[in-house]
């Protein structure tokens, strides 16, 4: 069978089909790559991605390890440790009964509550002193930069007298401290009431033991 001459021939029209596929997929191809180009974010878009979660991470961190404080240490529960180690210079009594006296302090504190150890060495009015004392401390308040606190505990108290009978006594002793920080460490007054019963087969009656305290510290 012969073919018309008006129809082209099967070559004529592969070559067109081909050409026109080839044109197609030219023009196709700038096409998707100058969209996939703007899909991506460029330089400037990834600096703004980076700084916004720069800006949420650092708060997220700040909030979930609390930094402490400018007076002490904070525990694993976030309640403030704060100690103190005092120097104390101080007299038992006024006036012409006062026997002067030095010592250290030392109080830690876990939020209100804490504890308080102390030791007094005195000389003076014909005798020797030596206090020990221990107990439970309270944080009471803070008045502006000036913090109060108040401690009691069991004390033993003795006293070695040049002239005489030298004697022991066991009572408590009641102690109410001012402290206000300075540029290092810190500057206290106490104010302390001994309070004990001398019961010693060199007395006829039991004596009372009462005397007030009263010290400067400067210390951490």
């Amino acid at each position: 069978m012969r073919l018309h001459p008006c129809f082209p021939s099967a070559s004529l029209i592969l070559g067109g089909i081909l050409g026109i596929l080839a044109g197609v997929s030219f023009v196709a191809t700038p096409a998707n790559g100058s969209a996939q180009s703007a899909a991506e974010p460029g330089p400037e878009w990834i600096a703004e991605i980076t700084a916004a979660e720069t800006s949420t991470t650092v708060p997220e961190r700040q909030a979930t390890n609390p930094a402490t404080d400018a007076g002490g240490q904070e525990s694993r529960t976030g309640t403030p440790i704060r100690w103190h180690l005092t120097a104390l210079l101080g007299s038992r009594g006024l006036g012409n009964d006062s026997h002067p006296f030095g010592g250290l302090e030392a109080t830690l504190f876990r939020g209100r509550f804490g504890a308080a150890a102390t030791g007094h060495l005195g000389s003076g009015n014909d005798y020797r002193s030596t206090l020990l004392a221990a107990g439970p401390a309270l944080h009471i308040a803070d008045l502006g930069a000036t913090a109060f606190s108040a401690w009691g505990g069991v004390a033993r108290y003795q006293e070695e007298l040049d002239v005489g009978p030298s004697r022991q006594v066991t009572g408590a002793l009641l102690t109410a401290t001012a402290r206000r920080p300075l540029l290092w460490g810190s500057l206290s007054l106490q104010v302390g009431w001994l309070v004990a019963r001398l019961d010693e087969p060199d007395f006829q009656q039991s004596v009372p033991v009462n005397s007030l305290r009263i010290a400067v510290g400067i210390g951490r």
